[in-house]
């Protein structure tokens, strides 16, 4: 199992969490349901009286152009490009607003394997009713315990 993930904050203080689940047995890189993972994605450090969370996919039920696609067709034609352009787009789940319990948020969430999650934070207000810009940290453990930290920004998520 290869669940890892990265956090990032961007200047405005919305915050993104990639999680991806992959292997590198090369004989499982289509998927294999035995790799599929229950996860919960915990942030702390989160300022911001309210956030706009959104949760974007790619895996094999979202973002995927293929879903339909011939299996025996060697190469589309013009009119299966233009519905494959037609499809080609970021899946993306927009939820309700978001108040941090004493400066702290989880997300549980399914994450096949192969897929990826983004988790996407968008400050709403701080105390002072501004935009907020903060340094939060993320704890993404995975239900079998494994437990990996961020404690800084553009830093890699490992364990």
């Amino acid at each position: 199992m290869l669940v890892k993930a990265l956090a990032t904050q961007h200047s405005d203080g919305t915050l993104d969490v990639l999680v991806w689940n992959g292997t590198i047995n090369a004989e499982l890189m289509h998927g294999d349901s035995r790799l599929d993972r229950q996860i919960t994605v915990r942030i702390d450090g989160l300022t911001a009286q309210s956030y706009r969370p959104s949760l974007a996919r790619v895996d094999s039920a979202h973002s995927n152009i293929l879903v339909g696609y011939p299996a025996d067709l060697d190469w589309p034609d013009e009119a299966l490009w233009r519905e494959l352009r037609e499809r080609d787009h970021l899946h993306e789940e927009r939820h309700a607003s978001l108040q941090p319990a004493r400066g702290h948020a989880e997300f549980e969430l399914e994450l096949p394997m192969p897929g990826i999650a983004r988790i996407r934070l968008v400050p709403l207000t701080n105390p002072d009713g501004d935009t907020a810009v903060h340094n939060a940290a993320v704890d993404n453990t995975a239900v079998d315990n494994t437990a990996t930290h961020y404690t800084g920004k553009n830093e890699e998520v490992n364990r």
